[in-house]
């Protein structure tokens, strides 16, 4: 087995940190930490040459960077790829050979080894070379999603993906629950721009300042969705993001469900799709608007009617809102209504379920599909 085979042999839980000199046989994110930091002591630029060949490329960025590869990455670059169970970790391996019976056997077994150990040298280089070409040609040069999931995410990986994404055919990541920090969410940020990735998922990952979630729309940014689920951002982060969305030509969608978002939200995103003519679909399910924020939201939205008094310019193009499980009124559903009633009932579409309602109201949202 090759040395770079060993290096993807790895534990999906890691194992503890070994000399920074020697990489692990169980991959861990500290284990990563820890080489990338003795590598960067030494001041060296890396020497590396991307193929557009995605599996290969991140497999060789990893050896560049002397990381050990991400188990989840490998998952999707590998289709032979096995995850290691550390509590059967001498599965696969070749058991021990037994002991011969006697000394005169075992003398003798030596010297037909012997004997043949020469012939099999080269035999054994060329079959070497052999092996290494074919893992590299079973890695998968067109990959079009990598998901990491309840798994650190480590910089030297994010660091890894950055060198090999460019002009590569991956188009969605995801991410849940993988403990990011601010570091590795400026590397991240950095390898978005610089790749070609349109659908980003990046769900139970809070971050100690919650405002960096502006980062992923601004600039070159790629995406066209985004999914912030479960991220504990606030009213005051949340308005530096949107506030990001009036000059962001690309985002099609974003969810922001399960998270804190209040008044100061609505007031955010009803300023930013002022000069917003792209956003489609916002998902705002799980928060806390209440009613008159509903009404100003949907008041925001509303496409203009023929003397123009109602709905904003750019408008138009919304036509999805989840307002499910918040605090919606009365007040809230009856302007639902009026724009399913409305001369385009397609225009816009609200969601209020987990809400309740009085009984007409209840019954024209029902049939309408809103709750």
């Amino acid at each position: 087995m090759s040395a770079r085979s060993k290096r993807s042999q790895i534990s999906a839980n890691g194992a503890a940190a070994t000399s920074p000199e020697v990489l692990p046989v169980c991959w861990s994110a500290a284990s990563n930490d820890q080489q990338l930091e003795l590598e960067n002591s030494k001041k060296k630029t890396p020497r590396f040459t991307r193929t557009e060949h995605l599996g290969k490329d991140y497999v060789e960025a990893c050896s560049v960077l002397r990381i050990n590869t991400h188990p989840h990455i490998m998952l999707a670059i590998d289709p032979d790829y096995k995850m290691v169970d550390p509590e059967n970790i001498e599965e696969g391996f070749p058991s021990l050979k037994r002991r011969p019976e006697n000394e005169e056997k075992k003398e003798e077994e030596a010297k037909a080894e012997e004997g043949e150990e020469a012939e099999k040298e080269e035999g054994k280089k060329d079959e070497g070379k052999k092996d290494e070409g074919e893992e590299e040609e079973k890695l998968v040069p067109e990959v079009r999603e990598i998901r990491i999931t309840g798994m650190a995410l480590d910089k030297g990986t994010v660091l890894a993906l950055k060198m090999a994404v460019p002009d590569s055919t991956l188009r969605t990541l995801r991410l849940w629950n993988c403990g990011i920090t601010s570091s590795v969410f400026e590397e991240l940020v950095q390898l978005l721009n610089v790749s070609q990735i349109e659908n980003l998922t990046l769900e139970e990952n809070p971050l100690e300042d919650g405002a960096l979630f502006a980062k992923l729309v601004e600039g070159k940014s790629p995406l066209l969705t985004l999914s912030l689920q479960s991220n504990g951002i606030r009213d005051e982060d949340a308005a530096k993001l949107l506030s990001s969305l009036k000059s962001n030509g690309k985002l099609l969608a974003l969810n922001m469900s399960k998270n804190d978002l209040g008044s100061g939200s609505v007031q955010a995103f009803s300023a930013a799709m002022k000069g917003n003519t792209t956003l489609t679909a916002l998902d705002l399910s799980r928060n806390r608007i209440g009613d008159d924020d509903a009404v100003a939201l949907l008041t925001e939205l509303s496409p203009p009617e023929a003397g123009g008094k109602k709905g904003k310019k750019g408008a138009k193009a919304f036509v999805h809102l989840n307002l499910s499980f918040n605090a919606v009124g009365e007040k809230g559903a009856q302007e639902a209504v009026r724009m399913l009633e409305g001369d385009d009932p397609e225009s816009l579409k609200v969601m209020l379920k987990g809400h309740k309602f009085g009984e007409d109201i209840s019954a024209k949202l029902k049939a309408g599909g809103l709750i």
